[in-house]
């Protein structure tokens, strides 16, 4: 099952071409790295991939809904690992859960926490 599709992906600021006719697509159960230069696109795509900037042509796909039109019902299914951290480093495990938990409409009952 494709988890993320990408056609004919492109975003324009101005003149310049910040991302360029892309296409690909990633399977359920696989981690994928975005690696380049500074001002290579990279975050410019991950952005239009999970529904923070629209596209100025193609489309993305996530899970089977359209990011640009339908991104917010695909949005909790959505987990993003930035090469920044932006947690407290001294958080504990449970507090990072705790937060994660607090960030979703419909979150998993905190019943069935198990101890780590």
């Amino acid at each position: 099952m494709e988890a993320i599709r990408l056609r004919n992906l492109t975003k324009t600021y101005a003149q310049r071409k910040a991302v360029d006719d892309i296409s690909f697509s990633i399977t359920s159960g696989k981690i994928v790295g975005v690696v380049g230069a500074n001002g290579a696109g990279k975050t410019t795509l991950l952005e239009m991939m999970m529904g923070l900037r629209k596209p100025t042509s193609g489309t993305v796909e996530l899970l089977g809904v359209d990011m640009v039109r339908e991104g917010g019902k695909a949005k909790e299914k959505l987990g993003v690992l930035l090469q920044e951290q932006c947690i407290y480093k001294k958080a504990k495990v449970i507090e990072v859960i705790h937060f994660f938990h607090d960030l979703y409409v419909n979150p998993l009952d905190r019943s069935e926490e198990r101890r780590v």
